[in-house]
Order: C-alpha cells, then sequence, then structure tokens
C-alpha cells in the first residue's frame, strides 16, 4: 500500500483535484497511520487559523508594509556608487587601453622596437583579457585597475634594470 502522506497538506487546504481528493479519502478509510498524520494536519490548520485570527493588526498594515518594501529599494539603489556604474567601467576600460597604447609607443621609441613589441603586446592581452573577465563584475574591476597599474609598472621597471645589466655584461 502506497502512502499519501505527501498529498495531506494539500488535501486539509483543499488545493487538490477532484481525482487526488478521492484518491486520498478512499487512502484514509484503509490507512491508520495516514489518518493519524491527516488529524495532526487538521489541529495544526485550526491552530495557526485560531492563531491569525486572533491577532489585533491595524488596517492599514498592508500599506504601511507596502510603503517600507519600496523605500528600502529605492534606498538599496541610492545606495550604490555612481563610480561602478556601467559607463564608468567603459570609460576606465578606454582609459586603460589608451594608457597603455602610451606605454607601447613611449618604449618603443625608449627601447627600440624589440623590447616592446612581445612584453607590451603580452600585457594588452592580459589586459583585454581581464576586461572581459570583469566587466561582468563591475566592483571588481576598478580594484584590478587599480592593482594592474602598480604592478605593470614595477614589472616594467625590473625588466628595464634586468636588461640594462645585460647590456653592460654584454658590452665586458
Amino acid at each position: 500500500m502506497q502512502h499519501v502522506d505527501h498529498l495531506l497538506s494539500a488535501y486539509v487546504d483543499n488545493e487538490l483535484k477532484e481525482q487526488e481528493r478521492l484518491v486520498v479519502e478512499k487512502h484514509l478509510q484503509d490507512c491508520t497511520d495516514c489518518l493519524e498524520l491527516y488529524g495532526d494536519f487538521t489541529w495544526m490548520n485550526g491552530q495557526l487559523k485560531n492563531t491569525f485570527e486572533s491577532l489585533l493588526l491595524p488596517k492599514n498594515i498592508t500599506s504601511k508594509v507596502m510603503q517600507g518594501i519600496h523605500s528600502h529599494e529605492e534606498q538599496t539603489y541610492r545606495e550604490v556608487p555612481v563610480i561602478f556604474s556601467y559607463t564608468a567601467l567603459r570609460w576606465s576600460t578606454i582609459s586603460s587601453i589608451l594608457l597603455l597604447l602610451v606605454i607601447h609607443i613611449s618604449l618603443f621609441f625608449l627601447l627600440g622596437s624589440l623590447f616592446s613589441f612581445t612584453p607590451i603586446r603580452i600585457l594588452y592581452h592580459l589586459v583585454h583579457g581581464f576586461h572581459t573577465v570583469f566587466s561582468a563584475i563591475p566592483y571588481l574591476s576598478l580594484t584590478v585597475a587599480i592593482f594592474c597599474f602598480p604592478l605593470i609598472g614595477a614589472s616594467l621597471w625590473s625588466l628595464r634594470l634586468l636588461l640594462s645589466s645585460k647590456k653592460v655584461e654584454m658590452q665586458q
């Protein structure tokens, strides 16, 4: 015999279709376990109705709750800083690319085409990859941009020192 305990709550709340209701009623005639569970559901349903009917709520409670929800939503939307908008993200990306282009051109003229070509191209592709990943997460893009520029600067500085030490060794 298959129990109908999964249907009893809906049966007590009159939410079953006619066919399901008949199956539950027929089963309750034969199964004492489900009949006992049905009694528990009925008792609990009655207790909940009595409890909620005894509560004295103000007549305008619904409008107050809805007003509170709407004011909270407005506060939530106002708390998001403008710096994290899509427009700011787009402009920060464009400015990052322009900055890398300026760095590339300046390194090309300062150190020659051999040095500036490969590392800057790698950096360009890394920044482009970061933009692709972080464009879906606007809150992190500003943080990444802030930490990338010093890292790129330090990398270029250390690479310049390394290359200058190699030139000294090659001249000797």
